[in-house]
């Protein structure tokens, strides 16, 4: 766990952003890793991309995609940050 944050500290740093801002970013950032993937490209995020893999990337994706509809129900937005995050330990 060295050198990470923790997800709860960063699911509020995130909500601070705006809930919804946030998880379309973060939706974006995995999208593009798996396009960096796909298309053999050299990005910055490459090494991180290859680690997590493909498939798990799609599923984070998925998990995103849930997450950005949960936000237009009355569940906590917190908590949606919280689920997502602490899903990708």
């Amino acid at each position: 766990y060295s050198g990470r944050k923790d997800p709860v500290d960063l699911a509020d740093s995130y909500l601070k952003l705006g809930a919804k801002y946030a998880l379309y970013n973060l939706w974006q950032w995995k999208a593009e890793m798996v396009r960096d993937i796909a298309i053999s490209q050299d990005s910055v995020d490459s090494a991180l991309a290859q680690k997590i893999g493909q498939r798990r990337l799609l599923k984070r994706i998925d998990g995103l995609s849930t997450a950005i509809r949960r936000l237009d129900s009355q569940l906590n937005e917190q908590l949606i940050l919280e689920d997502i995050l602490i899903s990708w330990i």
